[in-house]
């Protein structure tokens, strides 16, 4: 039994322990940067940071409607599938803006981070960037392995000219 002359001694006692004790650390993981393509705009115009698009993860896919517009097909230049969702998140960001090829190039890099890259490719081919991000999310849902790696073509959202590969 504790008698009451001794509870200050114990609460000085776990009040020295309690300080002893080392504070909470947050950890975060580090993210690789995400990096548009020339002319493409800075994620900070867009008030947007690489750790914010990693954040959003995978999105859901509603339906397979790009398998009827071009064939779209898995490759073998395979990157991790989180960079290749950043990149997604960063072009769908863009909405209506145009993402294209310029008419004296066949391809140009629209997105790259880690280990990934997103390439358009045909002269003078553009689309909203939404739809080019939908032809990314194709190459995610459909030719992702289980080790978490992924790699493809597809074409963007309703334009078969513009063709998004998807890989490293």
């Amino acid at each position: 039994m504790v008698s009451t002359k001794q509870i200050p001694a114990l609460v000085m006692g776990l009040v020295s322990l309690a300080s002893a004790a080392p504070a909470a650390v947050e950890v975060r993981a580090e993210v690789p940067e995400v990096i548009p393509g020339p002319g493409m705009p800075s994620l900070q115009s867009l008030g947007l940071t690489s750790e914010y698009l990693y954040s959003l993860g995978k999105p859901d896919v509603p339906s397979d409607e790009m398998s009827i517009l071009v064939d779209p097909r898995c490759s073998n230049n395979y990157g991790n599938v989180n960079n290749a969702i950043a990149c997604y998140n960063y072009l769908r960001s863009l909405g209506q803006r145009q993402c294209g090829v310029p008419d004296s190039q066949r391809s140009i890099i629209m997105c790259s981070t880690g280990n990934v890259r997103i390439e358009g490719h045909g002269i003078g081919a553009s689309s909203w960037c939404e739809h080019v991000a939908v032809g990314v999310l194709w190459t995610i849902d459909h030719c992702t392995r289980p080790q978490q790696d992924t790699s493809g073509f597809a074409p963007a959202y309703g334009n078969g000219g513009l063709i998004i590969y998807t890989g490293s």
